[in-house]
């Protein structure tokens, strides 16, 4: 019997999201029934294969002749993953232009291994998230790693659930003011930021689970890292997770629906000596107790009635 005919074409679907781009075109050969099947897949996974690192224009072909015989109604899935170039950039420009055409639900865009100066002002050298994309209202869950965030426009996520920032650079109060108020729907920020040294204020009636981790790219020689204020006015949160770097305040103005709360505050004379260098003051600053201590302060009487409460090691010592 050919079992692989009989599989409903769910699941086959759901086989191809987990395959790289070359591989998946590759499964014509598997069986009659699936020889054209995956032009019509709503699950597009262009993930740069290993072997294609280092051959942008190899990868770019691929992708340009699958988009080309693509001849689905709707993208539910698409993502766009590349290891260590810049080249294809531009390309994947187009291919996210493309998903977006498509009324794509789920979009991830992945890029690896950015090394980059802070005041890096070049776009060939730069990641900036497409200006388009702001306005791709169709967007369910939207997942982005290693990118530049400047906002022109206003944002149109009407119908997201699901936002994860993953080394994100230039997130300021205001690029998170702009998205939370263009995502009424949103339930699930998850924000890892590179080098932020801005104050931040989450506000939303709709957010149920948070997380922040904010951590060091290079070596800075400004000890506002450590000053910057965290504000949070979630009302409707129940999951709260706390990492990396600690701002030098965190005020939880109003998180009376949380249940589960996690404070994982990294080793602050580790990032002092491997990240920021000597700048003056820096020791008096970490070596006392006194910085995380008021900073407990200002959680604890807060969260008083959450069910549970994970703290690490370096809470511990405080």
């Amino acid at each position: 019997m050919d079992r692989l005919s009989e599989l409903p074409d769910s699941v086959i679907f759901h086989i191809f999201w987990f395959l790289p781009i070359r591989d998946f075109v590759r499964t014509t050969i598997l069986s009659k029934r699936w020889k054209n099947l995956w032009t019509t897949t709503p699950f597009l996974n262009m993930t740069d294969h290993e072997r294609l690192s280092f051959d942008h224009k190899k990868f770019s072909s691929i992708v340009h002749r699958v988009l080309l015989r693509w001849d689905g109604v709707k993208v539910l899935k698409f993502k766009v993953k590349m290891h260590h170039f810049l080249s294809a950039y531009g390309d994947a420009h187009l291919w996210v232009r493309f998903a977006k055409m498509h009324e794509v639900e789920e979009l991830y865009l992945h890029w690896r291994d950015l090394h980059l100066k802070r005041t890096g002002n070049n776009d060939h050298e730069v990641r900036w998230v497409p200006q388009y994309l702001y306005s791709c209202s169709s967007l369910k869950v939207l997942s982005i790693h290693t990118s530049y965030f400047r906002i022109t426009e206003n944002v149109q996520w009407n119908h997201l659930k699901s936002l994860t920032i993953i080394n994100g650079f230039g997130v300021t109060e205001d690029v998170i003011n702009q998205i939370l108020c263009g995502s009424p729907q949103l339930e699930v920020l998850i924000l890892s930021l590179v080098e932020s040294d801005e104050s931040l204020h989450i506000r939303s009636t709709s957010l149920k689970e948070l997380s922040m981790n904010k951590h060091l790219h290079e070596a800075d020689d400004d000890s506002s890292t450590y000053t910057a204020e965290l504000r949070i006015w979630t009302p409707n949160l129940k999951t709260l997770e706390i990492k990396g770097i600690p701002y030098g305040k965190c005020l939880l103005m109003n998180v009376s629906s949380l249940t589960h709360v996690t404070l994982e505050y990294s080793n602050l004379h580790q990032y002092d000596r491997t990240y920021c260098g000597d700048f003056p003051g820096i020791d008096d600053f970490l070596s006392s107790n006194h910085f995380l201590g008021d900073l407990f302060g200002q959680i604890l009487p807060n969260i008083q009635h959450v069910e549970n409460v994970k703290l690490l090691p370096c809470c511990f010592k405080v």
